[in-house]
């Protein structure tokens, strides 16, 4: 398995086991609680996920990349619930 399925892997069954909803999850990783994921807060998901710290900062880095389709640095919750549409799919 690529490095990159076995990660998104890791990070659907996060979502699945842990969280009821989407939701709850942005709602927990938005530690100030702006309605936004920036890229700490997506790399302590990613650690969450048991994702090697190491990679976690530039893990974070692409699901930015992808995932922003504001150009702001951040998932608001549209890209949020996108993206964990298509893991949880």
């Amino acid at each position: 398995m690529s490095q990159k399925k076995e990660i998104l892997k890791k990070i659907k069954i996060l979502l699945a086991q842990k969280f009821e909803s989407p939701e709850a999850a942005l709602k927990f990783f938005d530690k100030n609680g702006d309605g936004f994921l920036e890229q700490n807060e997506i790399k302590e998901l990613v650690k969450h996920a048991e994702v090697n710290r190491f990679l976690s900062g530039i893990v974070a880095t692409k699901i930015i990349e992808h995932l922003d389709k504001d150009a702001n640095k951040k998932l608001n919750w549209n890209e949020f619930k996108k993206a964990t549409k298509d893991l949880l799919v």
